[in-house]
């Protein structure tokens, strides 16, 4: 898959520490972890390695892609943080998380995902006037 970037070189996902409750939300993190890869996108995420979290960053890094996980520090072990990413980012709390995905990355994507992702999702907008959006030149599997 071939996505059209305008110089985004970081994208930050906002997805779940669960599976979701379809099986093509883990179908759809994997084929987004490959297209990260093969496009030198590098992944900003929220550092777990369980649930679409872990899904779409094994993807990214089984494909040669790069990672950052930042993960606050009373859900290194709840959420079994991914020790193979490039970059793991301890935090001290679920706010300075927050601002560190948003600095880090030019583009965001947010996948199915609890209430957390849930207010992410719906903070971003408003924090992100000046950050870019990316387009996928073809869709992911439904």
């Amino acid at each position: 898959m071939k996505i059209m970037t305008n110089k985004i070189r970081t994208v930050c996902v906002y997805c779940g520490s669960g599976p979701g409750t379809n099986p093509r939300f883990v179908e759809t993190a994997i084929a987004l972890g490959k297209a990260f890869a093969e496009n030198d996108i590098r992944l900003v995420y929220g550092g777990g390695s369980v649930g679409l979290m872990g899904a779409v960053a094994t993807s990214v890094l089984d494909h040669g892609g790069s990672v950052t996980g930042i993960i606050p520090d009373f859900l290194t072990t709840r959420e079994n943080a991914l020790k193979r990413v490039q970059e793991m980012i301890v935090t001290p709390d679920m706010h300075e998380r927050k601002r560190l995905m948003f600095e880090r990355s030019d583009a965001f994507v947010a996948m199915p995902g609890g209430v957390g992702t849930t207010l992410a999702r719906a903070r971003t907008p408003n924090l992100a006037k000046s950050k870019r959006t990316m387009r996928l030149t073809r869709s992911m599997p439904t």
